[in-house]
């Protein structure tokens, strides 16, 4: 695990994480975007800091915080590498309340429910150099849209992933998710079939 890359560091199979981040929405939204370059660049093993490195020091009983940290969970859930990690604290998931453990719990089980999907797209990067993580453009390379999209990506070929990465959006339950032109997209969720184009979604 390494802070730093360069150009055919995948030979390696090493994975690069992105660093002492904060905790805040802006860091949780710009992490979206920087794992979505790394995977462009080609580099399939990426990981970040859930919850931020520099945490607040109300971090186990502040409900802002709390919420920050399950939606940063739900986003890490769909990354290559799902790890937890915050400077001088002690950042297992039951030291954050019932409430908060159930919800992280939630997310947990959720990783080990894709885990025959997600072993099957990892086969794919080690055999022809695919990302699981995959920015819009990689599969819809002629939508002028997905070019744009950096907050929503494909965990593999099957799955568009759109992550709550605004307190606005949290705040609502529900964000704004363009959904690329296909023959249709199933609500994960609920069953309910979503035709191409911008929509939101709970």
């Amino acid at each position: 695990l390494t802070r730093s890359s360069f150009a055919g560091q995948q030979r390696t199979g090493a994975a690069l994480w992105s660093g002492d981040i904060s905790a805040s929405w802006d860091s949780l939204r710009r992490q979206v975007a920087a794992s979505l370059n790394y995977q462009l660049s080609g580099l399939p093993y990426w990981s970040e800091d859930m919850g931020g490195f520099l945490r607040p020091p109300d971090q186990y009983t502040s409900p802002e915080y709390h919420h920050l940290l399950v939606r940063w969970f739900q986003f890490g859930c769909f990354t290559p590498v799902y790890r937890v990690h915050g400077g001088g604290s002690r950042t297992e998931i039951w030291n954050y309340g019932a409430q908060v453990l159930g919800l992280l719990n939630n997310t947990n089980n959720l990783r080990y429910r894709f885990l025959p999907y997600t072993y099957s797209g990892f086969y794919k990067v080690y055999r022809d150099g695919y990302t699981m993580q995959r920015a819009l453009v990689f599969e819809f390379p002629h939508d002028p849209v997905a070019q744009t999209i950096a907050d929503q990506f494909l965990w593999g070929d099957s799955l568009l992933v759109a992550p709550i990465v605004s307190q606005q959006d949290h705040l609502r339950a529900a964000r704004t998710v363009y959904l690329p032109s296909a023959r249709g997209w199933i609500h994960f969720w609920t069953g309910e079939l979503h035709p191409p184009g911008v929509t939101t979604v709970p």
